[in-house]
């Protein structure tokens, strides 16, 4: 009977860790380091704790890149982020790997 009280203690702190919120999006997947995947991170963007990177130019992506605008590749995991590049003028050019690809214009 200990080991029954036991599981459903567990379960019941299990159940209220998860969230409630339908708006929440979890990160389901692995993706790779940039340079895992031969790209060139210059520096994450738009903000120093951001998990989009821009990304510099090498014979990986020289095929999406444009000097008239900023090559920013985001994890094909973190939709929310590659949504919020696309709300700032961004527009996603292609995939590598496990990154997609975004041009944004330059300001």
């Amino acid at each position: 009977m200990n080991t029954g009280i036991k599981a459903l203690v567990i379960a019941l702190l299990v159940a209220g860790c998860s969230s409630t919120n339908p708006e929440e999006r979890a990160v389901m997947g692995y993706y790779s380091p940039p340079w895992q995947s031969g790209l060139k991170a210059i520096r994450p963007y738009p903000y120093q704790n951001s998990i989009c990177q821009e990304i510099g130019y090498n014979m990986v992506s020289r095929d999406f890149y444009d000097d008239s605008k900023l090559l920013v590749g985001c994890p094909k995991t973190e939709q929310g982020a590659i949504d919020d590049r696309v709300a700032e003028g961004g527009e996603v050019v292609g995939y590598i790997h496990h990154w997609t690809m975004i041009h944004m214009p330059r300001f």
